[in-house]
């Protein structure tokens, strides 16, 4: 009786052993039936713009700096800083101690050609009745001719004086600044007045020479001032380095902005580099290997990896020169169970797995 309570134990003990290892192949198997759910993308083709920021300073577009044209003394400042002026105005009366004696010596000149003109029509008659050679008329005549010259050179001399002391604005704008008082003395090294013109305001800067090589005239440049965006144009860039910093200085034709005051610093941004309709994949979706680029793909369940060959990025794309055709399917979501050879579910446009659509 003993023995056969046994024998129905130990079967009874082998019974649940099986049904426990059943259990837990079943349980293996439906969970190795779980596949990792990817999403994909198909790579895009579009334009990547990076862009870097510069310092920019606001300029006046027409800017004359006056310098005497001879040593002197200041005996008028009729204008100051600040005031508007029209052109040809007078600025300041500078005494050069030149201007007498070149009026004297115009005076004389003129003096000298009326004599020699006179002289000339006396002779002229004289010469016509034969009374004197051909010869002697022409000395007369080179006489007046001398003289003239004479008078010519020495009236404008005067006039050049007379420039020299009435200095006068030759552009119609404002006077931004003026550094001489009445009795100063004056040098031709001196900068006595500054003046803007009326037209726009430009933005001045400088690139270093590879930046220089990425830029081009009529390239378009954000500038940020105070919190407002205005829009400008690159109109000149400069082919020759500057001999103390080194860079290149360009300058900015403002779309608008004219409410700047010159001098003001301002943020620039201006497109350093561009790949215009390239074949492009999200930025998270690109891995290293040895600082090898890949991506992975998905091909009716099964996964690849793809080593591609990458330009340049911004924040969300990435250039992709080689390695990836456009009609590819991009795995965007990482999983550690992604290599070469997984097999995986798309998830599709509904957010639904294919199993859960078949469940």
């Amino acid at each position: 009786m003993k023995k056969r309570v046994l024998l129905l134990g130990v079967i009874a003990v082998i019974l649940i052993v099986l049904v426990i290892i059943r259990v837990n192949e079943k349980k293996v198997t439906e969970k190795t039936d779980v596949l990792p759910v990817v999403e994909t993308v198909y790579p895009e083709v579009g334009t990547i713009e990076l862009y870097t920021s510069l310092i920019g300073t606001v300029e006046l577009e027409t800017v004359v700096r006056i310098f005497p044209e001879a040593v002197g003394t200041v005996t008028q400042v009729p204008v100051k800083a600040g005031d508007m002026v029209n052109q040809g105005q007078l600025l300041c009366v500078i005494d050069t101690n030149k201007v007498q004696n070149s009026k004297n010596a115009m005076d004389n000149a003129e003096v000298t050609y009326k004599e020699a003109h006179d002289t000339l029509g006396r002779m002229a008659v004289l010469y016509q009745s034969g009374a004197i050679s051909e010869q002697e008329y022409q000395g007369y005549a080179n006489s007046a001719k001398k003289s003239e010259i004479a008078f010519r050179q020495a009236k404008e001399e005067y006039e050049n004086q007379i420039s020299y002391s009435n200095i006068k604005s030759p552009i119609s704008g404002k006077i931004e600044s003026c550094s001489i008082e009445e009795f100063d003395k004056v040098s031709v090294s001196d900068q006595i007045f500054v003046i803007s013109g009326e037209g726009n305001k430009i933005i001045s800067s400088s690139l270093t020479e590879k930046l220089k090589r990425q830029v081009n005239l009529g390239d378009t440049v954000k500038v940020e001032e105070g919190g407002e965006d205005l829009d400008g144009t690159i109109s000149e860039i400069s082919g020759m380095a500057d001999e103390k910093t080194g860079l290149f200085k360009i300058k900015i034709q403002m779309n608008g902005g004219n409410d700047l005051s010159p001098g003001t610093s301002v943020k620039l941004s201006l497109c350093s580099d561009r790949a215009v309709q390239v074949l492009t994949v999200p930025v998270d979706s690109v891995y290293y290997e040895n600082s090898k680029p890949y991506v992975f793909t998905y091909d009716n369940g099964t996964v690849h990896k793809i080593f591609i060959k990458a330009g340049i990025y911004d924040l969300t794309r990435l250039e992709v020169k080689e390695g990836i055709q456009k009609d590819m399917s991009v795995i965007t979501t990482w999983s550690p169970e992604l290599y070469e050879g997984a097999e995986v579910v798309e998830m599709g446009i509904d957010k639904e797995t294919k199993g859960e659509s078949e469940a």
